[in-house]
């Protein structure tokens, strides 16, 4: 996450995590099994997508 040079507090914040599977035809559903979002009370929220144990992208969404 510090590599996009977006400011995200962590902390004791509240946040929402939510995670499914990924499908051929959704958006890195190809290279991916997984995704995982987290949703912070200011935007960014973050996307990673999974195959097996390694995060193959991950991304700020606005």
């Amino acid at each position: 996450m510090k590599e996009y040079g977006v400011e995200t507090v962590l902390g004791k914040n509240n946040f929402i995590g939510s995670f499914g599977r990924t499908t051929p035809e959704a958006y890195m559903g190809d290279k991916s099994d997984i995704m995982i979002r987290l949703e912070f009370e200011k935007p960014p929220l973050w996307d990673f997508f999974i195959r097996s144990s390694t995060i193959v992208h991950s991304q700020p969404v606005f």
